[in-house]
């Protein structure tokens, strides 16, 4: 686990981006016909970190772009669509980008038979996950009590929760090849801080993370107050 620390939300956003972008040029250096997966979450720190990696010198033409989750029922269109808000603030915006290359679903709507049909069309590992860190411990929509359990690629939250929603999996976040965090504010230092205090547990689903090879945590100075030392 690698931890970074930045002055301001800003100088935060930029790193993510950059740290994206020097994932993505390294791979097609190795692997120029192979294509990246690249699995995207849309809250607060992760739209703005696709505002600046837009901005990024990389050839995207080969870049699939998958998205960790999404509410039932909700169009493309709709305001609070993660769709909407990746498409609107990342790969609309790249001219190189191809439309194809955008998976989540075969329809726009998702309903309830989708998380399996989404793990079946998803067997390839993802090359890079952000993840979202959720304020009650949770990652993207696996919330506490998490299913560590579950092999599938996409679970749908009904199973747990009282929203409808398709949710990637802990165990897919974990078999990706790289897992970046990004959080920000003094209202995610207690969850953050989370994370070091507990060991491995299903209650606070953001622990499992720190069993990945190659797991980055970026934060701004105030979601780093709890951290311990000994990791900064």
């Amino acid at each position: 686990m690698r931890i970074k620390v930045y002055e301001t939300e800003k100088t935060l956003y930029g790193a993510a981006a950059e740290t994206c972008a020097q994932s993505v040029r390294r791979h097609f250096e190795d692997n120029e016909n192979t294509p990246f997966r690249l699995c995207l979450g849309a809250d607060k720190v992760n739209v703005e970190m696709m505002r600046e990696l837009v901005t990024e010198d990389v050839n995207w033409k080969n870049l699939h772009v998958y998205f960790s989750w999404e509410f039932l029922g909700e169009q493309g269109t709709s305001q609070i669509s993660r769709r909407k808000r990746i498409t609107y603030n990342f790969t609309d915006k790249l001219s190189s980008f191809e439309p194809s290359n955008l998976h989540f679903s075969d329809t726009e709507i998702l309903t309830a038979d989708s998380a399996s049909k989404l793990s079946q069309s998803t067997k390839d590992r993802f090359d890079l996950i952000f993840v979202e860190l959720l304020p009650n411990g949770g990652i993207c929509m696996n919330v506490p009590p998490c299913n560590f359990d579950s092999r599938a690629a996409y679970i749908n939250t009904k199973d747990f929760l009282d929203s409808d929603c398709i949710t990637v999996s802990a165990y897919k976040i974990l078999s990706s090849r790289r897992i970046v965090a990004i959080a920000s504010g003094e209202h995610m230092a207690k969850t953050v801080g989370a994370m070091f205090a507990n060991e491995l547990s299903a209650m606070t689903p953001s622990t499992i993370l720190k069993e990945h090879p190659d797991f980055i945590l970026l934060l701004d100075k105030a979601a780093a107050q709890y951290v311990p030392q000994c990791y900064l």
